[in-house]
């Protein structure tokens, strides 16, 4: 999970630099709702996206690609990662 969300925390960050940007250039560009904007499209995207899927799927490739299974890791995931790892494995 760390490293999917510190990817998000990046895009936030990149987004809302460019916002200041903006606003250095265009005074009345308002940076404080363009920075909770982008915080909520981001939260939802991360919401929506399923996230134990995607941490199933690249299990998945690991083991065919290695051989090797993380079965702790996998046991702690979320019900939602069920339908990928029974397709994968």
């Amino acid at each position: 999970y760390l490293r999917i969300l510190v990817r998000f925390s990046l895009v936030f960050f990149i987004l809302l630099l460019i916002g200041v940007f903006v606003y250095f250039l265009k005074a009345a560009f308002p940076l404080v709702k363009a920075g909770i904007s982008a915080l909520l499209c981001l939260f939802i995207l991360l919401s929506v996206l399923n996230l134990d899927a995607l941490i199933a799927a690249k299990a998945g490739e690991i083991y065919q690609t290695r051989h090797r299974l993380d079965t702790a890791y996998l046991s702690n995931l979320s019900a939602d990662a069920w339908n990928t790892l029974s397709k994968t494995f």
